[in-house]
């Protein structure tokens, strides 16, 4: 009686999720995240819009390098945290793994930063050329 139960349960269930289904087919799932659509992307064109788009990249720049800090701090402040076993020449095992997560991220923020002072860098240039300088 209890597996009858448990059937006649399930089977409302699934019912019920295939419910908006045409009678032979199977429900569809949601479809992926895709990304902006090119509609609503709004390039710059005069030259307060390309200042207001370096500023926005210099400001974005800065975080990086503010991030990219907390992770090099973060390293250290662990390493002076973990003692050394003097019994191993090797590098700590929890410090190895913390080393490897902050240079990834280091090395990421770092490179996110270069790219963003760049794109600051064009804007600038192209307000420029807008406004005949």
């Amino acid at each position: 009686m209890r597996s009858m139960q448990f059937s006649v349960a399930t089977l409302v269930l699934s019912s019920a999720l295939f419910a908006d289904a045409a009678p032979g087919q199977a429900m569809a799932s949601a479809p992926p995240p895709t990304a902006v659509p090119a509609a609503s992307v709004r390039l710059p064109e005069t030259p307060a819009e390309h200042l207001a788009m370096s500023e926005e990249y210099t400001r974005k720049a800065a975080t990086y390098r503010e991030e990219a800090a907390f992770h090099r701090k973060m390293l250290a402040d662990y390493k002076a945290q973990v003692r050394p076993d003097p019994r191993h020449a090797f590098e700590n095992t929890y410090v190895k793994k913390m080393r490897i997560h902050c240079e990834g991220y280091i090395k990421n923020a770092d490179a996110l930063a270069t790219d963003a002072e760049k794109f600051a860098e064009y804007h600038r240039l192209r307000a420029g050329e807008l406004t005949g300088q």
